[in-house]
C-alpha cells in the first residue's frame, strides 16, 4: 500500500485548513533533501448519491499536476482527467469495488453531498453534480471503496476552504525516512501543521468511520 499513497500526510490543527501552504511548500521543496515529491489536497467526508444508491466517502481534492497519488495511473475504464467541464460540473475518479456497489459506469452523472458534521436539519449539506470521468482499481478495499478524487477547487468551494487546503501529501526519496522527516516537520515548520507517517494516518476502515457512513446513508438515502 505504501506504493499507492503518500509518505507523509500533513493536516491542520485548525479547522479551517493551512493558510500558508503556497509559502511553505516551496520551502520544504528546497529545505528538505529527502522529498522527493509534495502536493497540497482538501480532503473531507462527504456522500455520493446514485440513483437510489447512496454511500459515504471521502472526497480528495488533488493538483493533477502534482498529485502524488498512484490511482491515476490504474484507470480500467474511462479517462483519468478531472478538469471541470463547467461551473455546474465537475469530473471524477472513483474506485472499481465502490462503482460496481452503486451500478455507476464512466460518464455516469452523480450527486456529492459535502458535510460538516453529521447532517440533519439544521445542518445541511451543499450538494454538487459531477460526471465519473473514470474508474480506478488498486485491488485495495481502503482506497477502491471509499476515496473518490476530484480537482482541488471543486472541493475548496464545496468544503467551503477559500484558498486554504485541508493537507499536503509528501512522498519521500526513501519511506525510512519518514519518522525523521515528521519531527523535522514539527521542529522547523511546527504549527498549526500537523505531520504523520503512512503507517499512522491510512486505516480508512476504523469503526468510527463505518458507523458515520451508516448515518449519513440513514439520512441522506
Amino acid at each position: 500500500m505504501a506504493g499507492l499513497v503518500s509518505h507523509i500526510q500533513i493536516t491542520s490543527f485548525l479547522s479551517e485548513g493551512l493558510s500558508d501552504h503556497k509559502e511553505v511548500i516551496p520551502m520544504m521543496k528546497n529545505d528538505f533533501r529527502e522529498i522527493k515529491g509534495i502536493s497540497p489536497i482538501v480532503q473531507k467526508e462527504a456522500v455520493i448519491r446514485f440513483k437510489t444508491g447512496v454511500e459515504g466517502i471521502i472526497l480528495k481534492g488533488i493538483v493533477q499536476e502534482t498529485d502524488l497519488s498512484k490511482s491515476k495511473n490504474k484507470i480500467i475504464s474511462g479517462s483519468s482527467d478531472i478538469t471541470p467541464v463547467d461551473s455546474n460540473f465537475s469530473k471524477l475518479l472513483i474506485g472499481d469495488k465502490l462503482a460496481k456497489k452503486l451500478g455507476i459506469e464512466a460518464g455516469n452523472k452523480v450527486i456529492v453531498f459535502g458535510l460538516n458534521g453529521i447532517p440533519g436539519p439544521f445542518n445541511q449539506p451543499k450538494l454538487k453534480q459531477f460526471i465519473v470521468s473514470g474508474i480506478y482499481e488498486t485491488g485495495l478495499k481502503e482506497l477502491d471503496d471509499i476515496i473518490i478524487y476530484t480537482d482541488i477547487r471543486t472541493t475548496q468551494k464545496l468544503f467551503e476552504y477559500g484558498e486554504n487546503v485541508s493537507g499536503i501529501e509528501i512522498e519521500l526519496y526513501d519511506i525510512d525516512n519518514a519518522g525523521a522527516v515528521v519531527n523535522k516537520i514539527k521542529t522547523e515548520i511546527g504549527y498549526p501543521y500537523y505531520p504523520k507517517s503512512f503507517s499512522s494516518y491510512t486505516n480508512l476502515s476504523s469503526p468510527g468511520w463505518n458507523c458515520r457512513k451508516l448515518r449519513y446513508r440513514s439520512y441522506l438515502g
